[in-house]
């Protein structure tokens, strides 16, 4: 009968464990998910055309094409309109594709700039967590825990874009306080 209760009682907090653990990986999906998108490219409208961005080309004679639009260009986001010459320096003019519109992500003022974005980050590994304790009178865990991106597009997937854009491949590790609120566990901020 006893060995019967200590089988029980370790199943139970076998499961508890589990449970617990399910929990916090769901919190941190949650926390990665409301993020949005990943923006990767910022646009600067034309202040006469607000149809057509410039970006000024690279190099000491600012000559040198962008990789960045070279790969949005093999990705048909973008199209090369036309260079422009201004005040010593070559720009890029370029307007956004169809396809390209559908990852524009209008901006509001100078801090929030006009982007393109896509994907979004998802619970990768969850690499390690503490035993939940309590501190400052609630549970709290630390967690590290590695992220990638979902639902990238097909062109995410081009080297081009990949090498101008390594973030679509990453897999970073962060880490994380979570608590235990009375709507389960939540990262803190």
């Amino acid at each position: 009968m006893k060995l019967r209760t200590v089988a029980v009682s370790l199943l139970a907090l076998v499961l508890a464990g589990c449970s617990e653990e399910a929990d916090i990986r769901a919190a941190i999906d949650n926390h990665l998910r409301s993020q949005g998108s990943l923006c990767f490219f910022e646009l600067k409208p034309k202040p006469d055309d607000p149809n057509l961005y410039s970006l000024p080309r690279l190099g000491v004679n600012a000559i040198t094409p962008r990789t960045d639009v070279a790969a949005l260009v093999a990705a048909g986001l973008v199209e090369i309109k036309r260079i422009e010459w201004e005040w010593m320096i070559n720009y890029e003019l370029f307007a956004l594709t169809e396809e390209g519109k559908k990852y524009f992500r209008k901006g509001g003022d100078m801090f929030h700039p006009d982007q393109l974005c896509a994907g979004t980050k998802v619970l990768d590994t969850v690499e390690n967590y503490t035993t939940p304790a309590d501190v400052g009178g609630m549970k709290a865990s630390r967690v590290s825990y590695r992220y990638k991106y979902d639902g990238l597009p097909q062109w995410a997937k081009l080297p081009a874009v990949m090498e101008a854009f390594p973030e679509f491949n990453e897999r970073a590790e962060e880490i994380v306080f979570v608590v235990q609120t009375n709507k389960g566990w939540m990262v803190q901020r």
